[in-house]
């Protein structure tokens, strides 16, 4: 409800960027309604409450414990027929609340460059009107690519059973491994949990994140035991532990009872499926991915804003380390519906000269503490929790990134 009516110009101009159809104002119509209801229904059940109490303190007798009698029915039926009321608009209503996209006073409409760092002293070498070109080495024209590396010394088998799964091999094994360690360790450092999550989830996990558990294009099992396919919206998917939808998951229906532990910050290694319709083989376009994925809990709009300064910080700290790294603030049309914002940790391929998301930080406000109703405790009431998710960074992407970049390097110590 704040949302339509704080932000309803905004949403407006989202869902026109975003080609979503939903009329905002039936929305809003429905939802004051709803509220109306609701109120009706919350002084009816007072008011029977209060009559029972009565007949059970003073024991009426006669025509006064008739009169009781009546009125307690008569507010009974109308409770019954509010709560066909209340079905009634959830019906017609709940899909188009569901497909409502996240936004605030961090979306931005258009892709916004916040910083590009060099690796080696840190320097900020963007300028008023950036080009990739500004931030391209210029070694690069000599070198090979990630992929003629990998055909070179042969790093790398592709499985004949899917076009997108991979077997690393000697160098890129190895640095897989110390990755995911030098990572886990500064994280650890940092005040980070590690966690396990499980690689399946079920059809409510996904349309609490993605808003519709039946147009994905995610992988779902097949019909077994306790689920079903996923026309059903009770299958079950592979989504790979490090992943937003087992993490979120996990939290469904939680309730934090020390709030003092705020922010509360897990990553996880592991995997991350997705199915990748390309059928070109290639080290970035994978279904199986190794991913070092996190969840920031935090109890206030303000906790999470100063922990996002602090993720922003942190993550460019790590990856400064491979490559030049470059900042975007991405514009509404690449946001997932859960998104309030995201920034892209993008990392530069010197020779493919191009750049490659790496990591990721989604902010999503209090939206998932809404959708999945986990909570903080306060005294007594409960109160919304507001997250930031995403990729500290994923292993195999970068892996292309570090055998490019490896061999300047290499120049430079042979020079």
């Amino acid at each position: 409800m704040e949302i339509l009516k704080h932000r309803k110009e905004i949403l407006k101009k989202v869902l026109n960027l975003k080609k979503i159809s939903l009329n905002l104002d039936n929305l809003e119509h429905d939802l004051i309604l709803y509220k109306r209801i609701k109120i009706r229904l919350d002084v009816l059940r007072k008011e029977r409450k209060d009559l029972q109490e009565q007949i059970k303190t003073n024991k009426p007798v006669g025509p006064e414990l008739d009169n009781l009698k009546t009125r307690i029915a008569e507010i009974k039926t109308d409770q019954e027929s509010i709560n066909n009321e209340i079905w009634a608009l959830e019906d017609s209503s709940i899909l188009d609340f569901i497909k409502l996209p996240n936004c605030g006073p961090l979306t931005v409409f258009e892709d916004e460059i916040v910083s590009t760092l060099t690796g080696e002293d840190n320097t900020d070498i963007r300028a008023p009107n950036h080009t990739k070109d500004a931030a391209t080495p210029n070694l690069a024209k000599d070198g090979l690519t990630y992929k003629q590396l990998i055909e070179r010394d042969k790093l790398l088998e592709y499985s004949n059973n899917s076009h997108s799964a991979v077997y690393l091999n000697s160098y890129l094994a190895q640095k897989e491994l110390s990755i995911c360690c030098s990572v886990q360790e500064r994280l650890e450092q940092e005040g980070f949990d590690l966690f396990s999550n499980p690689d399946f989830v079920s059809s409510v996990g996904i349309e609490g994140v993605e808003g519709d558990s039946v147009d994905t294009d995610l992988f779902h099992l097949n019909p077994a035991l306790n689920f079903e396919d996923k026309e059903s919206l009770n299958g079950m998917f592979l989504v790979g532990g490090a992943s937003k939808y087992a993490f979120v998951s996990y939290f469904a229906r939680h309730i934090i009872q020390n709030t003092s532990s705020l922010p509360l910050n897990l990553f996880c290694i592991g995997r991350q499926y997705k199915p990748v319709p390309e059928v070109e083989t290639d080290l970035l376009l994978t279904a199986q991915s190794t991913v070092i994925n996190f969840i920031s809990l935090n109890n206030s709009r303000l906790q999470m804003e100063q922990t996002l300064d602090n993720l922003i910080h942190l993550f460019t700290d790590i990856l400064k380390e491979y490559a030049t790294v470059r900042i975007v603030k991405k514009g509404v049309v690449d946001l997932d519906l859960s998104e309030e914002c995201r920034y892209s940790f993008q990392l530069l391929l010197p020779v493919s000269h191009k750049y490659l998301e790496i990591g990721h930080i989604s902010i999503e406000n209090d939206f998932y503490s809404r959708r999945f109703m986990f909570k903080q405790k306060d005294a007594d009431s409960y109160r919304n929790i507001f997250t930031l998710t995403g990729n500290v960074l994923s292993v195999t992407r970068i892996l292309a990134v570090i055998l490019e970049n490896q061999q300047f390097t290499q120049i430079h110590k042979n020079l």
